[in-house]
């Protein structure tokens, strides 16, 4: 199982979802909203803790070109 996650001012959404027009409106999809200060600092810390160590990061056409 995989999920995405957002963080917004306080509140997360997780999500199956695609964050696209058809994975918002054609497919069957599962997600939840968790409205927990706590929770989302604590989410986005895991976040921003695994870009800091280079396990993740942003990919754009020109890095995955140079794969």
């Amino acid at each position: 199982m995989h999920a995405k996650c957002v963080v917004v001012d306080s509140a997360k959404a997780l999500s199956s979802a695609n964050f696209t027009q058809r994975g918002q409106e054609r497919n069957i999809e599962v997600g939840v909203l968790i409205e927990d200060p706590s929770f989302a600092s604590y989410l986005a810390g895991q976040w921003l803790g695994l870009i800091d160590a280079r396990i993740v990061g942003e990919f754009t056409k020109l890095s995955l070109d140079q794969l």
